[in-house]
């Protein structure tokens, strides 16, 4: 596939906006400027939710934006088996983003997830067994069960619907909480 073709439907969107005046390149322009960040803390990664937010978020993340980083002080085992690898550093690398201990200075968008609020954070995931969604990233309320892979997908994806809001200029923050029951 060529490469102006990966993203094409994402540029499109911007570019049929209401209101916008942006033409491909420039709207490409806009994705590219875009650097997420998905920071774990506080949290034990070692279950489904955590594991299917990271693995989704970084995973569009870097199909949306064309980079994306895992900032993560461990490297956990899979609860799940992947064919992508037997570890979340290994899933991180195979689905295109960067591992990393320390945040970039290039990141413009973190997501958090976990029970800890993160200095800067965009946006958190949050997740209780069947319910999933995101909350403002200095929001510190708990997540509940974490045994659900299926709200951590939800929640990851979310979390970087969020960041596109914000990147194509529908959302200047997440100010308020946004969940549903799975």
């Amino acid at each position: 596939m060529n490469s102006h073709l990966r993203r094409s439907r994402i540029v499109k969107v911007i570019t049929d906006a209401a209101g916008s005046e942006r033409d491909f390149d420039q709207a490409a322009a806009a994705l590219d400027a875009v650097h997420i960040a998905v920071v774990i803390k506080g949290v034990a990664i070692a279950t489904a939710a955590v594991q299917a937010a990271v693995v989704t978020a970084l995973n569009t993340a870097v199909k949306c934006f064309g980079k994306a980083t895992l900032v993560c002080p461990h490297n956990p085992p899979l609860e799940a088996k992947l064919a992508l690898g037997r570890d979340l550093w290994a899933v991180a690398e195979a689905c295109g983003a960067q591992v990393s201990a320390l945040l970039p200075s290039s990141v413009t968008h973190i997501v958090a997830i976990g029970e800890t609020p993160v200095a800067g954070a965009f946006v958190r995931c949050w997740w209780n067994g069947w319910s999933a969604g995101v909350l403002p990233g200095w929001d510190d309320e708990l997540c509940g069960d974490a045994g659900n892979p299926l709200s951590g997908v939800f929640a990851g994806a979310l979390a970087v619907r969020e960041v596109f809001a914000n990147a194509i200029g529908r959302r200047h923050s997440v100010n308020r909480r946004a969940a549903i029951s799975l």
